[in-house]
């Protein structure tokens, strides 16, 4: 995910299609997550959610830093 909340690229590519190019700093009860991972430098899970990908499912948060903020690495679970 790019420092601006939009998912870039998934794996596997097939079963997660649904979800590239999405913004996830748009969605309302995700965007907490994303910006408290970012503010604290940690893993951030989700509660459970409705998921781009169909099922409902909980996510994580990684945050990327290398001289500054970079992104995250998203994981869905479901």
């Amino acid at each position: 995910v790019d420092p601006n909340g939009t998912i870039g690229w998934v794996y596997p590519e097939e079963p997660n299609k649904d979800a590239k190019n999405k913004n996830l700093l748009e969605r309302v009860e995700l965007a907490p997550y994303l910006i408290s991972a970012k503010e604290n430098r940690s893993i951030v899970l989700s509660h459970v959610v409705q998921l781009y990908q169909g099922p409902k499912g909980f996510v994580f948060y990684y945050p990327i830093y290398s001289k500054d903020f970079s992104g995250w690495v998203n994981g869905v679970f479901t």
